[in-house]
């Protein structure tokens, strides 16, 4: 997020006071951006709205005013295809999406096929842009996750030996599978690898059953790879059975999401921390070590949003937003919407340092 806070000066100081010579629109798809008038505040939406008034409150870019506008496909494929196809043909001269590799995967073929430059805000796999010319990542992927968190179980923690469980879904299996080969290249031993159903959620037998295994062996440290709901029943099963070994993951264990439904146990209300102290996790916002621009952030943020913990959706969504209007900043703005969403897709790949 750091890298993106620092494009913000420039692009408020070159526009300021600039007269207004149209709209230049930027979508964004994802599993529940809510509306203009009830905005969800923990998502993509919520950050690249704010990023698009800060930008217009300061004149612009080159002139153009920025409107954001949102698109919900509740994480389901077809949905995603269908406002693909829509954005595709609107006057959007950029896309910020989607909320995972599934839907992303449907998507990126049309946006390519219609020019379209996309920002991927999620930590999905990194085949997207690899294997499309025209995606580009404002996150972390599933893969650096694994990297990182296999390094940091062997390394800071000491871990020699882990157990894997992990979803079918395709940004959870890259994020598994790269811990397992990372930790294994660094002479760790994995105990065994526990792929769970692509359901949205497990059945209390299979939380049971799941959790039966991990307490069968000595599990080392444990890695979770699913989302959010089968990730917090899993770590409140073996919590309230005892289990005292490191526990880490993606950013599925620090979304509101998951800290919402840990929070509804009794035990958590008694005792704070109770499931989660210890608990290692991979984010994309760290308000209490942020730089200066990122401070700022989470002020205006919470000042948007009041009593509401910034989400790690709403910190990309507002960085992709910066990033794109980076890119009309270089490429001077087009009033033609082909000939913009050509400006920046060139644009973006010069883009390659903090300034």
């Amino acid at each position: 997020i750091f890298i993106v806070f620092c494009i913000i000066t420039g692009i408020l100081s070159a526009c300021a006071g600039n007269p207004s010579t149209g709209t230049l629109t930027i979508a964004v798809a994802e599993s529940s951006p809510g509306t203009e008038n009830e905005t969800n505040a923990h998502s993509l939406y919520a950050g690249a709205r704010l990023a698009a008034e800060q930008i217009n409150e300061a004149g612009g870019i080159n002139g153009y005013s920025v409107k954001i506008v949102p698109y919900a496909d509740n994480n389901d494929p077809l949905g995603a295809e269908l406002n693909a196809q829509t954005i595709a043909q609107s006057d959007a001269v950029a896309v910020i999406g989607h909320s995972s590799s599934e839907t992303t995967s449907v998507a990126a073929p049309i946006y390519l096929n219609a020019g379209l430059p996309a920002i991927n805000a999620s930590p999905v796999s990194v085949e997207t842009t690899r294997k499309f010319s025209n995606y580009f990542n404002i996150s972390y992927t599933a893969e650096q996750q694994g990297a990182y968190l296999a390094n940091y179980a062997k390394r800071s923690l000491g871990m020699d030996h882990a157990t894997i469980v992990y979803a079918s879904n395709v940004s959870a299996s890259a994020l598994a599978k790269k811990f397992e080969n990372t930790f294994r290249g660094l002479g760790g031993k994995i105990i065994f690898s526990h792929n769970l159903s692509a359901q949205s959620d497990l059945t209390e037998g299979e939380i049971y059953d799941v959790v039966g295994r991990i307490f069968s062996v000595d599990s080392g440290v444990l890695l979770i790879a699913a989302n959010e709901t089968i990730s917090a029943n899993l770590v409140i099963e073996l919590k309230n059975r005892g289990f005292n070994n490191p526990v880490i993951g993606g950013d599925n264990l620090s979304t509101l999401g998951f800290i919402e439904k840990i929070e509804k146990e009794n035990t958590e209300q008694v005792h704070p921390g109770y499931y989660t102290d210890g608990m290692i996790s991979t984010r994309a916002l760290l308000p209490d070590s942020a730089s200066g621009f990122t401070s700022q952030f989470v002020r205006d943020y919470q000042e948007a949003y009041p009593d509401i913990a910034v989400s790690n959706s709403a910190a990309r969504g507002y960085d992709a937003v910066l990033a794109i209007s980076k890119a009309i900043q270089i490429s001077q703005g087009s009033s033609d919407v082909a000939q913009e969403r050509a400006n920046i897709l060139s644009a973006l790949p010069q883009m390659n340092d903090p300034e």
